[in-house]
């Protein structure tokens, strides 16, 4: 799978492809092995690696424009994940390569924004989920932690079988609190 990363203004500027090994048989307790490659889009071509590219959060064009709209942002673990909750008709996003790429510049876009954080159930995805929502919390922004009901061991809203009223049920409950001032 590729994903494309967007400047804010609808240019690419790099893309992340995902590899799995489609014959893998899966163990008790083990997660599929994954891999990640990056190019950037330069001079009218794709280039191996990001160079001196800034990283941006995932469809950042239409991240600016939900959070001008003045919608909630859902933030997830990866990009298969943000396209999900986008097809559900939700404004969506991650960052590259993964709950331990975190830079503190993301944060940034996220300044005065609602943002619902929905963790992996996993120890590391409630580790990630804190760690973005403290980073935000940092900017002014109104982050929002949503552990997403009856996910299996490691699951997340891929896995999960609600539907897109559920999920704008569970948020507006998690939101139904004063915003900070």
């Amino acid at each position: 799978e590729t994903y494309e990363y967007d400047d804010g203004e609808g240019q690419t500027i790099y893309r992340t492809k995902r590899y799995e090994d489609a014959a893998w048989k899966p163990i008790a307790g083990e997660k599929r092995p994954k891999s990640f490659k990056v190019d950037r889009y330069e001079s009218d071509q794709w280039i191996a690696g990001l160079g001196d590219v800034q990283r941006v959060p995932y469809r950042l064009t239409g991240l600016r424009k939900a959070i001008a709209e003045g919608r909630t942002i859902y933030f997830v673990e990866g990009e298969r994940k943000a396209d999900k909750l986008v097809q559900m008709g939700f404004a969506a996003t991650c960052i590259p390569f993964g709950s331990k790429s975190w830079r503190d510049e993301y944060a940034e876009h996220f300044r005065g924004v609602r943002v619902c954080v929905l963790p992996d159930n996993d120890e590391p995805g409630r580790e990630f989920a804190a760690g973005v929502f403290k980073a935000l919390a940092g900017v002014n922004a109104w982050p929002f932690i949503l552990e997403l009901p009856n996910l299996p061991p490691a699951g997340d809203v891929i896995d999960w079988d609600g539907g897109s009223g559920e999920l704008e049920t569970l948020t507006k409950a998690a939101f139904d609190q004063p915003e900070p001032s």
